[in-house]
């Protein structure tokens, strides 16, 4: 392990640990090299590849003393001020952190912590392992049971002693680490998002547990969905880690797993899946499914979205026991476990798809309607409509006539993955669907039952729609269908916009028509053929959302760039050009006016439907914005429709009206952001749901998070809303920034700072489409980048937008300016940002992750502002004023 895979955290430990590094020989600052290689000792010691005895026989510079803030921890005094400085080890964390002082001081007897006294402790523990080998030879070599029991007893002797000697280097190790751990990062409380007590109190007591393993995962922690998950989980996965993620048998894991960097992937999954992920976890391990050949269906060649869709076939079908739901089956619990902690798994990782496959758990064994979807899934038949086998075979794979456990698995698979909108315009649709299967998932298991088994959607008003199949590869297919048949049953309804919509375009094209023909054939002719005319125009076309159809342009969500309404003629005709809907329109003109034997009659309705009837068409091309004709129908729909589609008559209320200027500074960024948090807030009802359905009309449909712990938090306490905001948002916010970091603080922003702008240039280099000449002009800018960093390091203590100011001045050589300065930004607001207030779900996530809108101050200007946050890794990308919060607000009730 070299310095370079470090983390900045544990360098900066690291730093610490070395009072006094210099060559003999030099003195000056030519000595970077050496002391790199000292950090790199340093860094197997934390993979626990290499032990501290190893540095003895090193070639790098002496180590004069390891812990600068050691000290003596017998003191009470001592420990009561180191834990009084911490912000976060307050109440059971600060018990915590005095009940850990005294267990290490137990142990070490207190005292001063040097490099000599850490070297020999280690020492006497190596030689403590050496004797244990020695005595296990011994014990092999035995050929009476006298020597066999004394060498029994030897055995023992010597691996009691081990023991002894490992605790006194934990704690010793311990009591530097958390004492370093509580001076600086996540649980000194300087800067960044608070974590939870319980949380804290967690990895004060893992570094009694496994200190290194917990200095690991405070990293980890902070910027996990569930950090109190992951710190209780420190024992639990310490535990495994000393037993090799050994089977029941005492079977290894398969060769090449490394040990200490599978446990960190395991606890930085259950970061996102909480303590049910956990629970699985000795069980999978002692059943021996590490080991386990093609446990998953998937491929390295997979998609995603593939990926997401095969896993949950997979679980789905091992789940079903005799067309019921059983996830406690040997069968079912390897197949979760696969999915949770294969190794497979954890290279092609999906934890967002995880905890929902978790949740949907719940759903089935002991949820409200746990019973009744029971008895749903149990009742599923094999379907009997085209559409409907279609479905299933693309779900799980399989061609010809489904089975009713084929059916059943598809339906299940479908319920295990979330509803997330991907790359296609059809949020209208989609919040309404993902609010609905996360609030009622009784009903939309029955939704998948219908699609399946009859091939038809039915509407909030009882209208049955045929559902839509041309579906992206790769996809659930029952999802996605679902998803598109709301859409295309909600454009099918006669009181709806867009079918009203080209009704009327219709109308008023076929009057230019009817005029134009009166002034050369018989009026009295003209009329009434014209009204048939105009009846057979708006009869002969229906309306499908097609995911497929790829737009001219990303839509202003800055998220989809597929799907929109396309005309259809009753004979299945796709009018996807502006030729193929005047042929057609001719066509029913012509057959309306009797399909006129006079060659001179039908060349003039063919010149009055060419240069009047389609011109009026064409000029909707040519407004302000452009309209749509017929051949080129919009992408996006009401979303206030599609509740209706599928719910009955909703009612939109405004939150907030659309700014009427533009929000183009951080001061009119932040008081427009304070406006929609506080008007949303205000009309939120007294006990609203977790999710409620919101719109920025035009732009996207999602759904508010009120009753999430962090929105829950804003708003609680005596006070108006505006109070609130100001005391627990605002002011905040202006003092983190204006205040300047420590420089430990100011180091770690420093380095998270430095390693986004590398990760911009390292993806420039592996461009595949990048020509060679660019890629080694951007390997050597990378090169002079890094080389540059390790100079300007800070030495003192800086704001945040000192930080940025200088990282962007060490790293815009042929990189976009303003793409670096929004990369460093939100790289300091997921770091430095506190709170960060959960406002909504976006609908836009994969197994992968999942993204969120969330309301945390810029670190930068200290104005609130609105963000994107995808979970995980935590990471913060500014959502653009002009398309989110400058546009007006409804809540739909």
């Amino acid at each position: 392990m070299t310095s370079d895979v470090l983390t900045a955290e544990q360098r900066r430990f690291i730093e610490t640990f070395i009072l006094s590094v210099k060559d003999p020989g030099s003195g000056g600052e030519d000595d970077v090299e050496t002391q790199e290689l000292d950090v790199s000792l340093f860094g197997d010691l934390f993979s626990g590849k290499k032990s501290i005895s190893t540095l003895e026989g090193a070639s790098a510079p002496s180590v004069k003393e390891l812990v600068a803030t050691a000290g003596k921890t017998g003191s009470q005094e001592q420990v009561n001020d180191l834990i009084g400085k911490s912000a976060a080890a307050q109440g059971e964390a600060k018990e915590a952190a005095k009940a850990a002082f005294l267990a290490f001081d137990l142990v070490t007897g207190g005292g001063e912590i040097t490099s000599k006294r850490l070297t020999g402790a280690d020492s006497d523990y190596q030689k403590a392992l050496k004797a244990v080998e020695k005595a296990r030879a011994s014990l092999i070599k035995a050929k009476n049971k006298k020597a066999t029991a004394k060498a029994t007893e030897e055995l023992e002797k010597a691996e009691k002693d081990a023991a002894e000697k490992k605790k006194t280097v934990d704690a010793l190790v311990g009591t530097v680490m958390l004492k370093k751990a509580l001076t600086d990062g996540p649980l000194s409380g300087k800067a960044g998002p608070k974590l939870p007590d319980k949380a804290v109190a967690a990895l004060i007591e893992g570094f009694q547990v496994n200190p290194k393993l917990t200095w690991q995962t405070i990293d980890i922690a902070a910027t996990a969905i569930d950090p109190t998950a992951v710190a209780n989980a420190i024992p639990l996965v310490s535990k495994q880690i000393e037993n090799n993620f050994a089977d029941k048998d005492g079977a290894p894991p398969p060769d090449g797993l490394d040990v200490s960097a599978y446990a960190m992937q395991v606890l930085a999954m259950g970061g996102t899946c909480g303590p049910d992920y956990f629970a699985r976890l000795d069980d999978y391990v002692a059943s021996g499914g590490l080991r386990a050949t093609g446990a998953l269906p998937d491929g390295s060649e997979d998609s995603p979205s593939a990926r997401g869709q095969k896993r949950s076939v997979a679980v789905a079908g091992a789940l079903l026991d005799n067309g019921r739901f059983n996830a406690d089956t040997d069968k079912s619990k390897l197949a979760i476990g696969h999915m949770l902690f294969h190794p497979d798994a954890m290279a092609a990782p999906t934890p967002a798809l995880n905890a929902h496959v978790l949740e949907t758990l719940h759903v089935f064994t002991d949820g409200d309607d746990a019973t009744d979807a029971n008895d749903v899934l149990e009742g599923v038949d094999a379907p009997s409509t085209d559409a409907g086998k279609l479905l299933v075979g693309r779900s799980v794979g399989t061609e010809g006539t489904p089975t009713k456990t084929e059916t059943q698995t598809a339906i299940l698979a479908s319920m295990l993955q979330s509803v997330d909108q991907g790359p296609v315009g059809s949020c209208f649709a989609t919040a309404p669907l993902r609010n609905m299967r996360e609030s009622d998932p009784l009903t939309t298991l029955k939704k998948f039952r219908e699609i399946t088994e009859d091939g038809t959607f039915t509407s909030g008003d009882g209208t049955k729609t045929q559902v839509v199949t041309n579906l992206p590869p790769g996809e659930d297919p029952l999802i996605r269908c679902l998803e598109y048949s709301i859409a295309t049953a909600m454009g099918r309804n006669d009181a709806m916009s867009l079918k009203k919509d080209i009704g009327n375009k219709a109308q008023t094209a076929t009057y230019h028509l009817q005029e134009e023909l009166k002034k050369t054939l018989d009026p009295t002719h003209v009329g009434n053929s014209s009204v048939r005319a105009l009846t057979a125009i708006k009869t002969g076309f229906t309306t499908t959302y097609d995911p497929m159809v790829e737009n001219p342009s990303t839509a202003s969500d800055g998220h989809s760039s597929r799907g929109r309404y396309v005309l259809v003629a009753t004979d299945g005709t796709v009018i996807e050009s502006r030729e193929k809907y005047r042929d057609k329109v001719l066509e029913m003109t012509l057959t309306a006016f009797g399909d006129p034997s006079e060659e001179s009659e039908r060349q003039a309705i063919e010149k009055v439907v060419d240069d009047h009837y389609m011109k009026s068409m064409d000029d909707l091309l040519n407004t302000d914005p452009p309209g749509n004709p017929p051949w080129l129908l919009k992408s996006g729909g009401s979303f206030v429709e599609s509740l209706t589609t599928i719910h009955g008559n909703t009612n939109p209320v405004t939150a907030l009206a659309k700014s009427s200027e533009l929000s183009d500074t951080p001061e009119k960024i932040g008081a427009r952001t304070t406006a929609v948090l506080g008007g949303l807030i205000d009309n939120l009802g007294d006990a609203p749901p977790d999710m409620l359905l919101v719109q920025t009309p035009g732009v996207h449909g999602f759904n508010l998070l009120p009753n999430h712990p962090t929105m829950k938090a804003l708003m609680d306490g005596d006070g108006t809303t505006a109070d609130k905001i100001r005391t627990k948002l605002t002011e905040p916010g202006a003092r983190i920034a204006t205040t300047a970091l420590d420089l430990d603080e100011t180091l770690r922003q420093y380095d998270r700072c430095i390693a986004k702008i590398a990760e911009v240039y390292q993806g420039l280099v592996d461009d595949p489409k990048r020509e060679e000449d660019s890629v080694k002009r951007y390997r050597k800018r990378l090169s002079q980048f890094q080389k540059a960093a390790r100079k300007m390091r800070p030495e003192a203590g800086m704001r945040p937008k000192m930080i940025a100011e200088l990282c962007e001045g060490i790293g815009t050589d042929g990189l976009n300016v303003d793409y670096v300065k929004g990369a460093l930004q939100g790289t300091l607001a997921s770091g430095l940002s506190d709170p960060q207030v959960v406002l909504a779900d976006t609908n836009w996530g994969s197994g992968e992750d999942h993204t969120f809108f969330v309301v945390a101050p810029d670190p930068i200007s200290g104005k609130p502002m609105l963000w994107q946050r995808t979970d995980p890794p935590g990471s913060m990308r500014l959502a653009p004023s002009k398309d989110w919060i400058d546009r007006e607000w409804q809540i739909m009730k």
